[in-house]
């Protein structure tokens, strides 16, 4: 998760950074893994104290984008300019979704305290970004 949360510091490898926290965290949140009770309601925990800088840090790299030098646009098969997503903006996109897809499975947070209603707006600000600023991303409009 530091890795992930470290931003310019470490740009090289956030990508795949972002990649294997939501590994980590589709293994975590699946419910057919035989964990004992007590291990697995400290993950849990551990998830829940983190799941809003997580989120954060998601909404943070859809809106940074790929860093200087890497181009901002493409001829699409129209032959019309297109801004490119760029792979930094697509992992934070598919790590949002997947820490949102956890979250909602975790029973004990159905009351919404871990998820603030600043965060709830930041989040919808930030998908609809994505469907906004890249068309052709299907990514970001799923």
């Amino acid at each position: 998760m530091q890795i992930c949360c470290q931003g310019q510091r470490n740009r090289q490898n956030l990508p795949y950074a972002l990649h294997l926290l939501s590994t980590i965290v589709t293994q975590f949140s699946d419910a057919e893994k035989e964990l004992a009770d007590t291990r697995k309601a400290e993950m849990q925990q551990t998830f829940v104290r983190a799941f809003p800088d997580m989120a954060y840090n998601c909404v943070l790299l859809v809106h940074l984008g790929d860093g200087e030098g890497v181009p901002t646009t493409y001829e699409n098969q129209t032959e019309r300019p297109t801004r490119r997503a760029g792979v930094t903006r697509i992992r934070a996109i598919e790590l949002l979704r997947t820490l949102l897809a956890a979250l909602g499975k975790i029973a004990d947070v159905k009351d919404g305290s871990s998820f603030s209603a600043l965060l709830r707006k930041k989040v919808i600000e930030a998908s609809l970004y994505m469907m906004e600023t890249f068309p052709f991303c299907s990514v970001a409009n799923q």
